[in-house]
C-alpha cells in the first residue's frame, strides 16, 4: 500500500470525522432550540399572567411602604415612604418581555424576565449592575414574584453572563443550595413584590455564601 493513499485515506477521514462533528453540533443546537421553544410556549400562560401582575402593581397607589427610592437610583441610604407602584411604574417600560426565560426549579417553574438598564449605570463606572424580575406560581394559583439585583465587586465585569449568573443564583436561593457560579465576585440582592430586601449573598470568586449586607449606598445613577 502506498505512502500517498494512506496520507489520501487520512485525509478523507480527517473530513468525514470534521463532517460529523459539525453535523452533531448542528443537531444539538437545534434541539436545544426546540426544547427551548416548547419550554416557551408551555409558559405562556405564566408570562401573560406576569404581564398583568405588574400592571396591578403600576396601577395600585392604596398602600404605602417603607422602600428604597429607586426614581433616580437603584438605592439610596435615606429609607422613605412611597406607593409600590412607584417602584414598578419607573422600570415597567425596561422589561424585556422578549427575552423572558422560563426555568424549572424544583417543582416550579418560573419566568426570569430581564430589566434592560445601562450595565454600568453609575456615575463610578467600575461597578456594573443588572436586576431580573422572577416571576412563579403559588400552589393556590396567585403570581408571586422576587427582584434580583446583582452588584459586581469593583473593577469585575459580567461579560454578558448576566442570565446565567441570576438563574444560578435564583437556583441556589429557591433550592438551599449553595453551588458555585463561574469565577463571579459580586454582591446578589432579594427583593419581594414590594421592593423590600428579603435576603442578600457574597460571591468570591465564585464561592456562594449568605450575607447581611446592604446595597451600597455611595453608588450614585448617572443622570
Amino acid at each position: 500500500m502506498s505512502t500517498s493513499f494512506i496520507k489520501s485515506c487520512k485525509h478523507l477521514f480527517a473530513i468525514a470525522l470534521l463532517f460529523f462533528l459539525i453535523c452533531t453540533s448542528c443537531n444539538k443546537q437545534q434541539l436545544e432550540q426546540t426544547e427551548k421553544a416548547a419550554a416557551l410556549e408551555k409558559s405562556k400562560p405564566l408570562i401573560e399572567s406576569a404581564k398583568a401582575y405588574v400592571v396591578t402593581l403600576t396601577t395600585n397607589n392604596t398602600a404605602t411602604i417603607k422602600v428604597n427610592s429607586v426614581q433616580k437610583k437603584p438605592h439610596t441610604p435615606k429609607t422613605i415612604t412611597v406607593a409600590p407602584a412607584s417602584q414598578f411604574s419607573h422600570i415597567n417600560k425596561k422589561i424585556d418581555w422578549n427575552n423572558a426565560e422560563p426555568v424549572h426549579i424544583g417543582n416550579t417553574d418560573y419566568i426570569f424576565v430581564p430589566i434592560q438598564e445601562n450595565i454600568k449605570p453609575f456615575n463610578n463606572q467600575q461597578f456594573e449592575f443588572f436586576r431580573y424580575l422572577v416571576f412563579s406560581k403559588t400552589s393556590s394559583g396567585d403570581v408571586a414574584l422576587s427582584v434580583i439585583e446583582v452588584l459586581g465587586d469593583k473593577g469585575y465585569s459580567f461579560t454578558d453572563q448576566s442570565d446565567k449568573i441570576a438563574i444560578e443564583a435564583c437556583k441556589n436561593k429557591f433550592a438551599n443550595e449553595a453551588s458555585a457560579i463561574g469565577s463571579v465576585n459580586a454582591s446578589v440582592f432579594f427583593y419581594d413584590k414590594d421592593y423590600k430586601q428579603t435576603a442578600s449573598y457574597k460571591l468570591t470568586n465564585g464561592s456562594w455564601e449568605a450575607a447581611r449586607i446592604s446595597f451600597r449606598s455611595d453608588l450614585d445613577i448617572k443622570l
